[in-house]
């Protein structure tokens, strides 16, 4: 029963978000009814992490909930409206000359296309942040929380979420994707980006072969070696299939341990001390490796 209510949260409000996009109106409309439905997601995620969540002791504030907060209202605020799952959509909104598209494909089939070029660039982009010094170092604030709950999907430095919309919209675009394609997608994948750190006892079962659910996602946070980089995608699990990055839950259901391995946590500001780690990346320190990532 657990796992067809799980699902069908998800289909549901994946087709609200779809429908959304879909309708004959501006794209100004679908764009405001996507950020509608994200922002109301949030919301009914944190009141779920209360009435049904994961590991209650997730639920605790451990010092990072003003760091979080700050993310969310600073950081994303500026950048992309509040929301780092609607990049593309300020992208896009933005660059619209570069919206008619150029790959004379169908919209279905489009779709089909720009969601694989998204998620093998966000995958490639995610895989480098993890084997690349000067890049982990902009990523290690991510990974710094010790707790997976709906805000930390927020916590990012800047330049790591730039480069991350570079990677989901820009090239997507130059390739001559059309906006519309990419809105879709971003509608479909929203609902999954919302919930992937939630503290939600949710069960997806088969689904998470596919995509990457708070089930799957929260094995990439886990603190153990073998765990360094896996499940890399954005919001589908292919490209970790394809490439031996994927690792699928444990009954158990999480690991043992979240946050960062004792390499970085040596280096990396904690995360209660959010205005170091965004200093941390430019400070010079030669020694801070991603082998224990």
């Amino acid at each position: 029963m657990r796992n067809i209510s799980s699902l069908a949260v998800l289909f549901v409000v994946t087709a609200l978000a779809v429908a959304a996009v879909t309708t004959p109106d501006s794209f100004e409309t679908k764009t405001t009814a996507v950020t509608a439905l994200s922002l109301g997601m949030i919301v009914l995620s944190l009141v779920a992490e209360r009435l049904r969540p994961f590991r209650r002791s997730w639920n605790q504030n451990r010092g990072d909930l003003t760091g979080d907060i700050g993310s969310l209202v600073g950081i994303f605020g500026v950048l992309d409206g509040a929301l780092k799952l609607l990049g593309p959509v300020l992208a896009i909104a933005v660059f619209g000359d570069l919206a008619t598209s150029q790959v004379g494909l169908s919209l279905p089939v489009e779709v089909i296309v720009v969601t694989l070029v998204i998620e093998l660039g966000s995958w490639v982009t995610h895989w480098l942040h993890h084997t690349q010094p000067n890049l982990w170092k902009l990523h290690a604030m991510h990974h710094s929380t010790e707790r997976l709950y709906t805000l930390n999907n927020f916590r990012f430095h800047p330049l790591n979420h730039i480069l991350n919309a570079v990677s989901v919209v820009f090239v997507p675009l130059l390739l001559g994707f059309s906006e519309e394609s990419i809105l879709i997608y971003t509608a479909i994948t929203t609902p999954v980006l919302v919930l992937q750190h939630s503290n939600i006892d949710f069960e997806f079962g088969w689904l998470n072969r596919l995509v990457n659910t708070n089930e799957v996602h929260r094995w990439h946070h886990s603190t153990e070696p073998e765990h360094r980089k896996v499940n890399l995608g954005r919001a589908l699990t292919i490209w970790d299939q394809l490439f031996g990055t994927y690792v699928a839950p444990t009954p158990a259901g999480a690991p043992t341990d979240i946050g960062l391995m004792d390499y970085s946590k040596k280096r990396v500001p904690p995360a209660e001390r959010t205005i170091a780690q965004l200093i941390y990346p430019f400070k010079g320190d030669t020694t801070s490796g991603v082998e224990s990532r």
